[in-house]
């Protein structure tokens, strides 16, 4: 299993959502079937089981979904077996899906559907950065370098353990494994499935360098990691930068690092100046009051699939 890093990223725009993770120590955890790329999270299932098996797993993964809706275990089993009904009798439509191969087909097609709805659903995906200074990425998450970079320390992780990415390309997920796991609890066999759901992206995305860690659930939850360092992005506007380090004043925690981009004059990289020098960040915003464009931007709608 690979080293987690001491340190992770997680590039934001500027606007109340980011802040209220700063200052509160919260991430956010995004829905895993609203992330930016249609690919990610969205595993193709691979069957390599008998008919019967295949039924059985996708009633599994239904009766899970309702019992996870609060029904009671003998209404869970039968509003699970009323929806592999109504598959039967949709795929009834093309003959008999035992011996007709185009019934058969539509029938394993609707299972393989009523698996992946039923799958993981509810769960939250935290996407962090192995490293600061990428370019695309402040172009990408950072709005343009106008936004932050959060980093966190994970030396002392207080619940979680994060996953590498793996860019393999592929998606697939068999169905001999869901079966081991759902049927025989095979642990290993779980492992597998989470990773083909969460952990795999395609080759392109190999630049973010990114790790992973799901939560039960999506939205604004608690942090599991300390905010270690902020770095503010080239075109950070220096209200932002005032606002942000002025909100770690009279608190009773250790404020972070607070760096500060600069281009390298001869390079394309990035460099940081530790802590900003607050007479060139701060002395335009000794009133506190951020500038109307300021504010404007700071309450912009956060993006889909951040």
């Amino acid at each position: 299993m690979p080293t987690i890093p001491k340190k992770l990223y997680k590039y934001r725009v500027a606007n109340e959502y980011s802040f209220t993770e700063i200052m509160q120590n919260k991430v956010y955890y995004s829905d895993p079937r609203r992330l930016n790329d249609p690919f990610d999270c969205s595993p193709v299932v691979l069957v390599d089981s008998e008919l019967n098996d295949l039924e059985n797993i996708c009633f599994q993964l239904m009766y899970l979904t309702y019992t996870k809706k609060n029904y009671n275990s003998e209404l869970a089993e039968k509003s699970a077996l009323d929806e592999i009904t109504e598959i039967r009798y949709r795929a009834s439509e093309y003959g008999d899906r035992q011996k007709d191969s185009e019934a058969k087909k539509e029938y394993i097609y609707a299972l393989e559907r009523g698996i992946i709805d039923n799958l993981i659903h509810t769960k939250g995906v935290l996407c962090l950065a192995q490293k600061w200074d990428c370019p695309l990425m402040w172009s990408h998450y950072a709005d343009q370098h106008k936004g932050v970079c959060i980093e966190y320390d994970t030396s002392a992780t207080k619940f979680g353990v994060p996953v590498k990415v793996i860019y393999s390309g592929e998606r697939g997920i068999k169905t001999s494994d869901l079966y081991k796991w759902l049927i025989n609890n095979d642990k290993d066999a779980l492992e597998r499935v989470r990773n083909g759901y969460f952990y795999r992206k395609a080759r392109q995305w190999k630049y973010e360098k990114e790790w992973r860690l799901v939560n039960k659930k999506n939205g604004l939850d608690e942090s599991p990691f300390s905010i270690s360092a902020i770095y503010f992005g080239l075109r950070c506007s220096p209200s932002i930068v005032s606002m942000v380090i002025n909100s770690f004043q009279n608190v009773d925690v250790d404020p972070p690092k607070f760096y500060r981009l600069k281009e390298d004059r001869y390079t394309f990289k990035l460099i940081r100046r530790s802590a900003p020098d607050y007479d060139e960040d701060l002395k335009p915003c000794k009133s506190e009051m951020l500038r109307r464009e300021d504010l404007e931007s700071l309450f912009s709608p956060i993006p889909e699939g951040e």
